[in-house]
């Protein structure tokens, strides 16, 4: 498709968020997105297309803490540009309007990586025109699941998303009973994360906690964990990925609350995919 015709929508998302702006009706986050998504529907496909690599990460919980984690390590690697949506953003419109914000005048985009959180009934509407590289699932929780009824739904609905990309490289967390059986009827090459039983037992998982001794591979364990005063944690990552021993690290895990080592496994496990 011709580039050029982006140049008239990426100028009317621009001018209706200023409209927005100067009239205080608001920060112009999804607005944009909608409209064009309505009128434009191809500028989706051609913006998006222009990212060689791309992430995307669902979930009940997590998912900004996760993309965050993720950002900041690769903007510390040398030829990585990396463009993320804003959090909250994580609906098709929202994502839509972050492509129009970050693309210059003539429609292009300059990155060289996208990781995009995407909320849970999203992703089976545009995993196909995202084409990711990776897809993770941070876990599964029915206390937040009211907007879509029961985990049953939830769970369908990311399984769905997935599987519309054989080629995507799944990262789920190993210890919860919904995301560590996502792939088990697909083709996807899944990597798992894990704590210890120990702090794993205390999680409200729904269903019971997975065992995973039995996986020799593919997965990235944390142990040794030490809770700090402030609730970070300090924590020994160690794992095989593709059949290769993982040596000890050693990991800061600055966001407070034990639940986000899982976050940090899965940001290491893409990190070293990427």
């Amino acid at each position: 498709m011709n580039r050029l015709l982006l140049i008239p929508v990426i100028l009317l998302a621009r001018f209706l968020v200023f409209l927005l702006r100067i009239t205080g009706k608001g920060s112009g986050t999804a607005l944009p997105g909608l409209l064009v998504s309505r009128y434009a529907p191809f500028a989706f496909k051609a913006l998006i297309s222009q990212i060689p690599r791309i992430v995307v990460i669902t979930g009940t919980n997590g998912k900004t803490t996760t993309q965050t984690m993720l950002s900041a390590i690769l903007n510390q690697m040398d030829g990585f540009t990396v463009l993320r949506n804003q959090a909250g953003a994580n609906l098709r419109q929202g994502i839509i309007s972050q492509l129009l914000r970050e693309a210059n005048l003539l429609g292009q985009l300059k990155f060289t990586h996208a990781i995009f959180e995407v909320e849970e009934a999203t992703l089976p509407q545009i995993a196909q025109l995202l084409r990711p590289e990776i897809i993770t699932v941070t876990n599964l929780y029915r206390d937040q699941l009211d907007a879509y009824g029961e985990t049953d739904i939830t769970e369908r609905l990311i399984r769905d998303g997935i599987a519309q990309c054989p080629l995507a490289q799944v990262v789920v967390n190993g210890d919860d009973p919904r995301t560590s059986r996502l792939t088990k009827t697909l083709d996807n090459i899944t990597y798992y994360t894990s704590l210890p039983q120990s702090y794993s037992a205390d999680i409200p998982y729904e269903g019971e906690t997975q065992v995973t001794e039995q996986i020799s591979n593919n997965i990235l364990r944390a142990s040794h964990i030490h809770i700090n005063p402030n609730l970070t944690s300090d924590v020994t990552v160690q794992g095989v990925m593709e059949q290769q021993t993982i040596d000890p690290i050693q990991v800061n895990v600055a966001s407070p609350g034990f639940f986000h080592i899982y976050n940090a496994l899965s940001a290491i496990t893409m990190a070293k995919l990427l």
